[in-house]
């Protein structure tokens, strides 16, 4: 039953790249913990990235982003690397987990960004920090008001204001750190090479921290 209300909510919501990914990951999950198995988020990751490159029909930024996982390798084997520096922040509404996860995520996926679009935001971890509670009760009052307007239209309005409520709160706060001057760095010349150089750095990173962060993840 988790799998196909995931199958259903990814087709309804357009079955974006992003989406995908983390419905692939979310299956992975699923039959893991059925067959009473540990769900291994490393493994969901590389297995993940394997089938969306095996049957992807184009390559956009969108599909290259979730395709390789970055932000989700990111959030598994660098996030752990900021936990000492997030301690020190209050632990009220989760912050710290949040702020780590963040920072691991932006950090794996630096490369791609560089790459694609030649700049960085430097205002990316606030502006997240503000929009990810909000993530998950838009998306999930969104999606309830699209499937019961069949069947209880009196519900539509109510989910519809709530949705339009949360997304307009999310576009206010990107727009507000949008203006802040020099709220991103533009015009940087980074090739596949520099990529290629930064990424094995965190790689190697990783490698010589793995059993710490393997007993985290465990």
């Amino acid at each position: 039953m988790t799998t196909a209300c995931v199958a259903v909510f990814v087709i309804t919501t357009g079955a974006g790249a992003s989406l995908v990914r983390a419905a692939v990951m979310s299956i992975f999950a699923t039959i893991a913990l059925s067959s009473g198995r540990r769900s291994a988020g490393g493994r969901a990751v590389v297995f993940t990235a394997a089938l969306m490159l095996a049957f992807a029909q184009n390559h956009h930024n969108g599909h290259r982003f979730s395709a390789f996982n970055r932000g989700d390798a990111g959030l598994i084997y660098l996030s752990p690397f900021f936990e000492p520096f997030s301690k020190r922040l209050p632990e009220q509404y989760d912050l710290r987990a949040t702020v780590a996860a963040t920072a691991g995520a932006t950090l794996a996926t630096l490369p791609v960004s560089l790459v694609a679009f030649g700049q960085t935001s430097i205002v990316a971890l606030p502006t997240n920090i503000l929009l990810l509670p909000f993530v998950a009760p838009t998306m999930l009052v969104g999606f309830l008001g699209a499937t019961v307007s069949s069947f209880i239209p009196s519900l539509v309005g109510f989910c519809g204001a709530v949705t339009l409520f949360f997304t307009n709160y999310d576009i206010s706060v990107v727009k507000l750190f949008a203006r802040v001057p020099g709220a991103s760095i533009t015009g940087i010349s980074f090739n596949l090479f520099a990529a290629a150089v930064m990424t094995v750095g965190m790689v190697w990173m990783v490698v010589k921290h793995y059993d710490d962060i393997v007993k985290k993840e465990n």
